[in-house]
């Protein structure tokens, strides 16, 4: 049982260490990440990961992939970022943005220590309010 309980231990770093590269190569958004990383946690044994990962990869195959980019304005030069359900329904709760289609930000924990000061700059033009909102808790 110990052999099987540190190679359940090893493989499940690389789990996590595998959907940490997928959250910062931008492939999964980070509420993604955070749900499949404490899918790979509860996971108790490895006599549970056939199981498991299945389980995983049908909860959040219809997820991966689909997100919605639209502007609040023509001019915008920052796209609002949807990640939809299962169900095809925007997940609640996210703030999420871009300026190429590529590089996804979540307001709450990228604004703006993760931009350059060109994107802060824009995003200050587009979104003053989040930004002083923002702004004003970080100084709380």
């Amino acid at each position: 049982m110990a052999k099987l309980d540190a190679k359940w231990s090893k493989l499940q770093a690389e789990l996590l260490n595998y959907v940490d590269n997928l959250m910062a190569s931008n492939v999964i958004t980070t509420n993604i990440a955070d749900k499949l990383q404490e899918e790979i946690i509860n996971a108790k044994a490895v006599t549970e990961l056939p199981f498991q990962l299945q389980k995983i990869a049908e909860k959040y195959q219809a997820v991966l992939g689909k997100l919605v980019f639209e502007k609040s304005s023509p001019e915008s030069k920052i796209w609002l970022v949807s990640t939809l359900s299962a169900a095809g329904d925007p997940v609640l709760g996210e703030w999420q943005f871009s300026f190429d289609k590529e590089k996804i930000y979540n307001f709450y924990t990228d604004y703006p220590s993760n931009m350059t000061p060109e994107e802060v700059e824009i995003f200050n033009k587009e979104f003053p309010n989040m930004a002083a909102d923002k702004k004003s808790d970080d100084n709380q």
